[in-house]
């Protein structure tokens, strides 16, 4: 199972296919010949952290997931955006 934001959704994949939850099921296929491999994609696009921890409990079935959670990318967005802000003009 996959958690986490556009990326992990696939936004800026060329297909779905090319999405890394994806792509992840085709090289564990690969490396585990004979295995039945799902990767389910709870990627939400425009998801902060914050957001993803709060619907990891629904997102997740603890029964069969092993969760890999990609998080934090718009949270390191913002911050590099409101430092480049905070920043003085250039004279």
């Amino acid at each position: 199972m996959a958690l986490g934001s556009s990326s992990t959704y696939g936004a800026g994949a060329s297909t779905s296919a090319a999405s890394y939850p994806s792509r992840l099921v085709d090289e564990l296929s690969r490396r585990f010949p004979g295995h039945d491999i799902t990767v389910l994609n709870r990627g939400v696009n425009g998801d902060e952290a914050a957001d993803m921890l709060a619907r990891l409990d629904t997102a997740v079935d603890r029964r069969e997931a092993r969760p890999g959670v990609v998080a934090g990318r718009h949270e390191l967005r913002a911050a590099g955006q409101a430092a480049a802000a905070a920043r003085p003009a250039a004279a």
